[in-house]
């Protein structure tokens, strides 16, 4: 189905600075908002089934009656039918904590990586919310010595991929199987991040950047620094089969998430290409050398694809859009027949 990473990063060599692709604008594409909100803004959005979307809502850290600063985060579920925003059954007593890593699990519930911080140390622990049920559990409590940032799970749930390391730089992806052993399995990568789990595929897309020269220099300016994290990253898929990557000859900016579509055919990411912020879409992942990419968002938004695949659900994110950040908008994906160079 796809070429081996050997002839990928011949082809990258050669092709530099050539577009075999197309790229389009999302101009002509309309949105439409679904959901607003009186205070704070939307964080993470897991696009459950045909009628409702989870998201995550941010509002912040104040008060308590207690007197002590606690935070404000709230897990609600969007009726796409009545348009009613109800409240699930995410409880917790602690009083600074996150979620991250917002998504919806192979077996259909809603997973995330929860965080909680006290006055000794701050623990990790992926959960799940089950809407059936009204409850929700623990599936894996990080261990104190490792450090997690984004997951994702086989289809079957067996096995695990945590993104672990530095958050912007050496950071890897280890592979937990389910006799919990873990691997890296991104060694080669100065850094890899945002791991997606194909259902119908069995493929694992992720973000990574590759050594380059001056990579392993000494840091003694925020300048450098700054080199570091505008270096651009590079999409790898990687098939836990026969343990081979493909490495696609794409650079991209400052990510903040990838994801498969659900059939399988589709990646949708958000960051910069070609200096421009928005959510793209890639397809015809099965010709590598004639790939099309469209801006579906103009500037940056946390997203997910609707069940069918055919539209995505997103929220502006960052510090641009700023006013807009508190509106829920679905965007209706355009034919995939468009035309390649």
């Amino acid at each position: 189905m796809f070429r081996r990473l050997s002839f990928m990063f011949t082809l990258s060599l050669l092709l530099a600075g050539c577009q075999l692709w197309s790229i389009q604008s999302s101009h002509s594409i309309p949105t439409r908002e679904i959901s607003r909100i009186a205070t704070g803004s939307y964080d993470g959005i897991a696009w459950l089934n045909q009628n409702t979307i989870l998201v995550t809502i941010d509002k912040g850290t104040g008060i308590g009656n207690d007197g002590l600063f606690h935070t404000k985060l709230d897990i609600s579920a969007l009726d796409l039918t009545s348009g009613d925003l109800r409240p699930t059954p995410f409880k917790t007593t602690c009083q600074i904590f996150g979620i991250k890593s917002f998504q919806v699990l192979p077996n259909n519930h809603v997973g995330y990586i929860f965080s909680c911080t006290d006055v000794i140390r701050t623990t990790k622990v992926i959960q799940e919310l089950n809407l059936d049920t009204m409850s929700s559990s623990d599936l894996y409590d990080v261990p104190s010595t490792r450090s997690i940032h984004q997951f994702v799970y086989s289809p079957n749930m067996n096995d695990l991929i945590i993104v672990g390391g530095g958050k912007y730089f050496d950071s890897n992806l280890y592979y937990l199987d389910a006799n919990g052993d873990f691997t890296n399995i991104t060694p080669e990568l100065l850094r890899a991040d945002f791991p997606t789990w194909s259902t119908t595929t069995d493929l694992i897309a992720y973000l990574g950047t590759k050594p380059y020269p001056g990579s392993d220099d000494k840091i003694d300016h925020f300048s450098q620094t700054e080199a570091r994290l505008d270096y651009p990253w590079q999409l790898f898929l990687y098939n836990p089969r026969s343990l081979t990557t493909e490495e696609f000859a794409l650079d991209l900016f400052h990510p903040s998430s990838l994801r498969w579509s659900p059939n399988g055919n589709m990646l949708g990411f958000a960051g910069e290409y070609r200096g421009i912020p928005g959510v793209w879409i890639i397809d015809n992942l099965d010709d590598p050398e004639n790939l099309n990419i469209i801006r579906v968002v103009n500037g940056l938004a946390a997203f997910d694809f609707s069940p069918d695949g055919k539209s995505i659900a997103f929220a502006y994110i960052g510090l641009q859009n700023k006013e807009k950040q508190n509106i829920l908008y679905i965007v209706d994906l355009p034919d995939k027949n468009i035309e390649t160079k």
